[in-house]
């Protein structure tokens, strides 16, 4: 009886062991299962920010280089300040040599319109019976025989003595003058009876 239950014994042993094996091994089942799933989850942010970091590195090879923010070693710097500077004074020259010049042609414009109508003020005598009468400031007369006078406007444009008859009949001519002392030379142009004829008058005293 005593071998027998020795045998019992130990069947009901190895039943009762049995069962603890295999409940280990689920346990240990379970546990792996759970350390998978918490690296896992511990994984997860790296990678999402592994992947953000790609994503960006690709963006910003793909952008164009912005010159705001690219760097100018000292000398780069100075050399566009000095390229600036020279377009600056380019610049300003250019204006300064513009306005010389619109200064320049005012006053040649000035000077070329400027007329000295009075250089033949007086009356000046052609012979006994003609003569011509300016009043130094654009007006005059042609006086003939004392009894006929041709009031007149005249101009000087250089050395050309410009008239202007006031009467439509009489013709309006035009005379290369020059004038030496009491000396008055007239030298027929256009719309005189005779080009080219020389006068020579005389200013009255």
């Amino acid at each position: 009886m005593d071998e027998q239950g020795k045998e019992l014994e130990e069947i009901l042993g190895i039943f009762d062991k049995a069962p603890s094996s295999s409940l280990e091994r689920n346990n240990q089942t379970q546990m792996r299962q759970k350390n998978l799933q918490s690296r896992q989850v511990s994984q997860n942010p790296i990678d999402a920010e592994r992947t953000v970091r790609a994503t960006n590195q690709t963006a910003n090879k793909r952008q164009p280089p912005s010159s705001k923010g690219r760097y100018l070693s000292p000398k780069r710097k100075a050399a566009i300040k000095r390229r600036k500077r020279q377009r600056a004074v380019i610049v300003s020259l250019f204006a300064l040599l513009i306005v010389i010049l619109i200064v320049v042609l005012i006053c040649k414009g000035c000077a070329g319109g400027k007329k000295d109508l009075s250089v033949l003020q007086g009356t000046w005598y052609y012979d006994q019976y003609t003569e011509y009468e300016f009043d130094g400031k654009g007006n005059g007369c042609m006086c003939i025989d004392k009894t006929n006078h041709y009031e007149f406007t005249y101009d000087i444009d250089g050395d050309t003595l410009k008239v202007d008859y006031a009467l439509d009949y009489v013709t309006d001519c035009e005379y290369a003058y020059t004038v030496d002392g009491d000396k008055l030379t007239l030298v027929g142009g256009n719309g005189t009876v005779e080009p080219g004829k020389v006068y020579e008058l005389t200013k009255q005293e």
